[in-house]
């Protein structure tokens, strides 16, 4: 099985979607916690 050059982009493409995403959650989930 081989992984072409442009499936790796893609695959690192949407997991820094998602460490972006999480983070964002996080930072929003964190700023309710200190207004409560």
């Amino acid at each position: 099985m081989i992984i072409t050059f442009e499936y790796f982009i893609i695959k690192i493409r949407s997991i820094i979607q998602n460490i972006k995403f999480y983070t964002i959650y996080n930072l929003i989930f964190f700023d309710y916690l200190l207004r409560v």
